[in-house]
């Protein structure tokens, strides 16, 4: 049995909001943790662990959204199904549009970190940081996997249908709301933690 509307829309909200919630929560206890073991430098220490913030966060919303909707009678599993009849069409889209997306990613960051420190490589020290062997395997191989099933459901396909029941149809927004969260979710709370905790701010 399908839930009901107004719950849909609660839970879209939730899920829209619980990310920068649930990283945020993750990196104080990382740093809570190194306190308790007698880092002296424990909210700087912590914010190199970010990565796992970013894979609990990502586990935690995927279990919320299996859970969600399981509610709903369907399967979490159902927005992963391939279109076969179009894709030929996606795949040769994707491969003219990964690269311009990539570059258009890539070549700023190298411009604001010249800008901001004077060498691009300092902003880059400072988001890869060393972590133990067993943090950087899932760094290197977990999270991006868990990334991809939690951040895209979470927007596109959970939150956003039940909200333009309340939004209408203001594209704007909604566009603005789909790619301005997975930004706000992670790299400006990330920034901050970073910035904070090498005095920048």
């Amino acid at each position: 049995m399908s839930s009901h509307p107004e719950n849909n829309r609660t839970n879209a909200w939730l899920m829209l909001l619980s990310r920068s919630i649930l990283f945020l929560s993750f990196q104080a206890l990382f740093t809570l943790i190194l306190f308790l073991t007698g880092s002296h430098t424990n909210w700087q220490d912590a914010a190199r662990w970010w990565p796992m913030g970013v894979f609990l966060t990502n586990l935690v919303c995927v279990f919320l959204l299996n859970r969600f909707y399981k509610k709903e009678a369907k399967h979490f599993t159902d927005v992963f199904r391939i279109n076969k009849s179009t894709i030929k069409a996606d795949l040769v889209a994707l491969a003219l549009i990964f690269p311009v997306i990539g570059a258009l990613g890539f070549f700023p960051n190298l411009f604001l970190g010249q800008w901001l420190f004077g060498d691009s490589l300092i902003a880059l020290r400072m988001y890869i940081q060393p972590l133990p062997l067993w943090a950087t395997i899932i760094a290197v191989l977990l999270f991006p996997v868990t990334q991809g099933l939690a951040e895209l459901p979470t927007y596109f396909a959970f939150s956003m249908p039940p909200l333009k029941t309340i939004l209408g149809e203001p594209g704007w927004l909604l566009d603005w709301l789909d790619f301005s969260f997975p930004f706000n979710t992670f790299s400006l709370p990330w920034s901050l933690i970073i910035a904070s905790s090498s005095g920048a701010v």
